[in-house]
């Protein structure tokens, strides 16, 4: 009886242990793509082990490939995986009974992965980018619209989902201060960028105007998240001088908040609580430049980017309201486990049995192993978003951005040869940094 006790926590560690995504598999993609090699870390991922996402991270794996796919100028398939990030996001938020009852008796790692909220709302962002490279501006405004409209429900979206697991676990107090964990985020500057130029290429300058407008408040009443100077390049846009066309550029650098583990546990009474928290990742670039060369007239053109968003920031304050479900349901889930570990203390005790006593050690140790926070996230976000533009004459241009380092040490480079200004187009130019 032993032994097969004994056979069966084994089994039960190893079944554990082997539904989590192998990070380390990771690493190597990641870096590819921290050098700028983004076709190959996006292929690599295609042709990598399954083992490389669990069977619980369909959504992890869309977003990863989109946003590769979108750093690599293959707009369609980024549009295509991001699409089914965005549906499966939909899907699976609304956890199934089973896997919430996996979730209370193991841990979040054995439950779907449903996106962090910044996830879910920037896939649209980056759809809009791939359409404005594609020159579909309908369709470009539509992911503008989808993006304003998750931003609505943000601060609502766990509320119910916190009350049925206190109900669930019958906790009547409140256990932290909810203004701690409400969400700052409401409007996006980067998305009224967007939607702002696209509406000048389009001629509508009163509609590019409303959007300037809601950028200057929500830049001025969301100091928290805009925690830098107004970027001044963007009113450039309202001046065009004569006979010139508007180039456009967006920079995005470094790479979006990890999360991590944080525990607090007790051994001999079995309790223990694993919480994730979100944490920026520092980035090497200090400044972003934008030179320009005009192959008629040899004529250089120089300015630097602004920053005009922190994608890091509004992860952090978006996963607050998550954060605060999380608390919960660590909370309820301690309780029962401990619960039950307190039961077979005492039914041991009374009976005196080496059966009990054994299974009250896995109790124990199970309490401890399976009490792992849920640190998944997409790898390959951008921190920051930076902007600049440049009024040019039509015809052709060389064009380089340049990502450098506090030192001045130049640490990437993009370079667009033979760049067509055109009346007839949005001209639009973006590089990516994940260092």
């Amino acid at each position: 009886m032993k032994k097969k006790l004994f056979l069966l926590l084994i089994f039960f560690i190893f079944s554990f242990v082997s539904c989590v995504s192998n990070s380390q598999l990771h690493t190597v993609f990641v870096t590819e793509a921290q050098n700028g090699n983004y076709e190959l870390a996006y292929t690599n991922i295609q042709d990598a082990p399954k083992n490389l996402y669990s069977s619980y991270d369909d959504v992890l794996k869309m977003l990863d490939l989109g946003l590769l796919a979108h750093y690599s100028g293959l707009n369609q398939e980024s549009v295509n995986y991001l699409n089914q990030a965005e549906n499966l996001i939909y899907e699976k938020y609304s956890k199934s009974v089973t896997q919430n009852i996996s979730s209370y008796l193991l841990n979040d790692n054995v439950i779907d992965y449903t996106g962090e909220e910044y996830e879910d709302i920037y896939v649209n962002l980056f759809k809009c980018l791939s359409f404005i490279a594609e020159e579909e501006y309908d369709s470009a405004f539509v992911e503008i619209r989808r993006f304003n409209n998750k931003l609505k429900t943000l601060s609502v979206k766990y509320q119910e989902k916190i009350y049925e697991v206190k109900k669930h676990a019958k906790i009547e107090t409140e256990l932290f201060n909810q203004d701690d964990y409400k969400i700052n985020f409401y409007d996006s500057v980067f998305a009224r960028y967007l939607s702002m130029i696209m509406y000048l290429y389009e001629g509508d300058v009163d509609s590019a105007k409303i959007d300037y407008n809601y950028l200057v408040s929500a830049f001025n009443t969301q100091k928290k998240l805009y925690n830098f100077s107004f970027p001044k390049q963007i009113e450039e846009n309202f001046k065009t001088e004569k006979n010139k066309v508007r180039l456009n550029a967006v920079a995005f650098s470094g790479i979006a908040p990890r999360k991590y583990e944080e525990s607090i546990s007790n051994i001999y009474y079995g309790f223990k609580i694993a919480l994730p928290v979100m944490k920026d990742v520092n980035s090497n670039v200090a400044t972003i430049t934008l030179m320009i060369v005009n192959q008629e007239t040899g004529e250089v053109y120089k300015k630097q980017f602004e920053k005009i968003e922190s994608i890091s920031n509004i992860a952090i304050d978006t996963f607050k309201q998550k954060q605060s479900l999380i608390y919960t349901k660590s909370i309820a889930r301690a309780i029962l486990k401990t619960g039950t570990t307190s039961m077979l203390e005492n039914y041991k005790e009374e009976k005196n049995s080496p059966t009990l006593e054994i299974l009250h050690a896995i109790s124990l140790i199970s309490n401890q192993i399976t009490e792992v926070a849920d640190v998944r996230t997409s790898k390959y976000f951008p921190s920051s978003v930076y902007i600049s533009g440049i009024d040019l004459f039509p015809g052709k241009y060389d064009i380089c951005v340049s990502y450098m380092s506090s030192s001045g040490t130049e640490i990437y480079r993009k370079v667009f040869n033979d760049y067509d200004v055109s009346n007839n187009k949005l001209n639009f130019l973006e590089a990516v940094c994940l260092k």
